[in-house]
């Protein structure tokens, strides 16, 4: 029964959740890299716009990793980590361990 609904979560949710941050991270990845690798030294209208692009594509990115974050903390979503006498909250979405990299 837990398998199958962990199935039905993947299938209707977490799937697309996953492609649609995958190709966020993709397109933004391909836009700095337009924008800043490509002839670094050149300065056309066209690389500021990439560079522009990358500059508001991350900004968005912040904005929704911040409230994600936000929402966490104010649901309780968050594992207790132990710091001698203190005990930190952390917000699940930072626990990963890719998050620290």
């Amino acid at each position: 029964v837990i398998e199958k609904c962990l199935d039905c979560k993947w299938e209707r949710f977490g799937k697309t959740t996953f492609i649609f941050t995958q190709l966020w991270f993709v397109v933004l990845l391909c836009v700095f890299s337009a924008g800043f690798l490509d002839n670094p030294y050149a300065c056309t209208d066209i690389k500021t716009g990439f560079q522009a692009a990358t500059g508001i594509l991350a900004a968005i990115t912040f904005l929704i990793m911040s409230a994600l974050l936000a929402r966490q903390f104010v649901n309780g979503h968050v594992v207790h980590i132990n710091l001698g006498r203190f005990e930190l909250p952390i917000p699940r979405l930072m626990t990963n361990q890719w998050q620290f990299f």
